[in-house]
Order: C-alpha cells, then sequence, then structure tokens
C-alpha cells in the first residue's frame, strides 16, 4: 500500500475513534439517565423507546469497535 493511503487510512482510523467516544459519551448519558427515572417510567412506551434506542447506540458502538480493529489491522499490515 502506498504511504498515502496508509495516511489515509490512519486519519479514517482517528475520525473513527472520535466518532465511537462521541457516541459512547452520548450512550453513558442515555443509560443514566434511563436508569434515574421512575420504574412506572421506565416500563412505558417511552421508556421502551429509551431502551430502544440505548439497545441501538450499544449496537453500533460495538460496530465501531469492529472497523476500528479492521483498520488498526490493515494500518498494521502495511
Amino acid at each position: 500500500m502506498k504511504k498515502t493511503e496508509n495516511k489515509k487510512l490512519i486519519e479514517i482510523l482517528d475520525k473513527i475513534n472520535e466518532y465511537r467516544e462521541d457516541i459512547g459519551e452520548i450512550l453513558a448519558n442515555e443509560e443514566e439517565s434511563f436508569a434515574n427515572k421512575s420504574e412506572k417510567w421506565q416500563e412505558s412506551e417511552s421508556g421502551e423507546q429509551a431502551q430502544q434506542l440505548i439497545s441501538n447506540l450499544d449496537t453500533l458502538n460495538t460496530h465501531l469497535d469492529y472497523a476500528i480493529g479492521e483498520l488498526e489491522n490493515i494500518v498494521e499490515l502495511d
């Protein structure tokens, strides 16, 4: 791989890491907010929507972790 392509992959990796960190912060805030709500609210439609959002953010972070790992492998191979 050319050095310019490798450098571009490193830049992409850095951006994805930043996004992963930002999403992790949002996820933590949503989880904390959910935990601080009453049990009645948690079991309501709004609570179910909040749980789905938390689940989706967690899944997104899992996918980003995978992408980060793959990019790190590619960069290390060069």
